[in-house]
């Protein structure tokens, strides 16, 4: 058999939602011959029955495999819950521990007398962590840029997440709530936590790692505005703490914006007036010589997905005058 005819298939095993594949395995971060092929896995991943991970062609049929240290001289064995077969199928459970890389030789032998051998590298990441606080929003919210509630440490390379029920099974949120691949929390907020109380995630590596995680919900009131007319003296100073509206319930965090009375146009103030968006209220002098009316919208929004809005009027009174009879 010609040596180079035989290729090893750079495979590491991922379990996603219970459906085994197949994926490329990283690049070693320790520096690695051209020659000596990368498997890489996550400490605790189950690799079940295995993956042949060597293919051959050529040869006169029943190939042998048999793994060597990295001379290709002694025999060697894989770290303990790891078996190499005959077969060329490493299969077991990964070993937990410090991250380890060892590089072995693979010598295949066939009936015909070939013989062909291939360095690779076994490369053992620390075990997947995926941690969590309790999931506080707003009910009857939409979050539409998506948050990110899990932090994900150890492990190899991206990782697959999605909604699941706490047997493990696949499912979704009843209310709409999604769940992207990266872990993004997205959609509309149900009324209560009770739709909720049954989903899990599941996270997977492409090491194999594999993180079951229930979670804590918390649905805070929904968003609620009080809106109060804002009536200012033209050539005045807006009284201190003067805000147009109130907000009640939601997940804190509030963003305030304000509008023209269309409620899509960026309201256009006297020039000398502010709006905060942190607070909603509104600052500054009454730089102006006239009186008027003008009806604006405020939107706010906060980190739970909460939304509401509401309208009032800024009213300018004449300047004050004093005088004497």
């Amino acid at each position: 058999m010609n040596k180079s005819q035989i290729v090893t298939a750079v495979l590491v095993s991922s379990l996603t939602f219970g459906v085994a594949t197949s994926v490329r395995a990283q690049t070693a971060e320790a520096p690695v011959a051209a020659t000596v092929k990368s498997l890489v896995y996550t400490a605790g991943a189950n690799l079940g029955a295995g993956f042949k991970v060597f293919n051959i062609s050529g040869g006169t049929g029943q190939p042998l495999f048999a793994l060597f240290d990295a001379a290709g001289k002694a025999p060697a064995k894989l770290p303990d819950g790891l078996t190499f077969t005959e077969a060329g199928v490493i299969s077991g459970v990964v070993p937990a521990g410090p991250a380890t890389r060892t590089v072995y030789t693979t010598r295949v032998t066939d009936q015909g007398g070939g013989v062909a051998t291939r360095q690779f590298s076994l490369q053992i990441n620390p075990a997947l962590n995926v941690t969590t606080d309790p999931i506080r929003l707003t009910a009857g919210g939409q979050i539409n840029v998506p948050i990110q509630p899990f932090k994900i440490s150890g492990g190899t390379g991206s990782v697959s997440i999605g909604f699941v029920n706490r047997a493990g099974d696949k499912a979704n949120a009843p209310s709409g709530l999604t769940l992207n691949k990266d872990g993004g929390l997205s959609g509309r907020v149900p009324d209560n936590a009770k739709a909720l109380e049954d989903l899990a995630v599941k996270v997977v590596d492409q090491g194999g790692g594999t993180v079951l995680k229930e979670l804590a919900w918390v649905i805070n009131p929904a968003l609620a505005m009080k809106v109060t007319n804002a009536v200012v003296t033209a050539g005045g100073e807006i009284p201190v703490g003067l805000a147009p509206v109130a907000v009640t319930g939601g997940t804190g965090s509030a963003r305030y914006a304000l509008f023209e009375s269309d409620g899509s146009t960026a309201a256009a103030l006297p020039s000398s007036l502010s709006f905060n968006q942190v607070n909603g209220q509104l600052t500054g002098p009454v730089n102006v010589a006239q009186a008027s009316e003008k009806t604006y919208v405020v939107k706010v929004t906060d980190q739970g997905g909460g939304v509401a809005e509401g309208r009032f009027k800024l009213t300018v009174n004449k300047p004050l005058q004093l005088s004497i009879d």
